[in-house]
């Protein structure tokens, strides 16, 4: 929730570009903060790491247009997936450490992305 207000807030101007470098970053940051929360805790995926949640969130506004409709859908279909875990986030969410941790909602993300932009080019 937190990303999606951020982005309707104060991410109102910013480019697709922009706002997918930004993702890129936090993508990264997870990575190695990921790491080191697991390392301390010896969970394999501790739920006090949220950093993941913007990563995929953010990758599914890139280039939406800016209204509370589209930041509600998109966090409503970005949560069903990131908490059914179809396939192949499910896999994702397999991999070592970090990666696991991020990579299962980065593919929620780009899936949710994908979703809403068929829906508005298609329907």
């Amino acid at each position: 929730m937190f990303a999606v207000l951020v982005w309707y807030f104060l991410m109102t101007d910013i480019s697709p570009f922009n706002l997918l470098l930004i993702a890129f970053i936090t993508f990264i940051m997870g990575v190695f903060t990921s790491n080191q929360v697991i390392k301390d805790t010896g969970k394999d995926d501790p739920s006090e790491v949220v950093i993941d949640e913007l990563a995929g969130q953010w990758l599914a506004l890139i280039g939406l247009p800016h209204s509370i409709g589209f930041a509600i859908a998109s966090f409503i279909i970005f949560r069903i997936l990131d908490i059914a875990k179809p396939f192949p986030i499910n896999q994702l969410e397999k991999l070592p450490q970090g990666w696991g941790v991020m990579l299962d909602d980065i593919a929620a993300g780009l899936i949710t992305f994908g979703l809403i932009n068929l829906y508005i080019y298609i329907l």
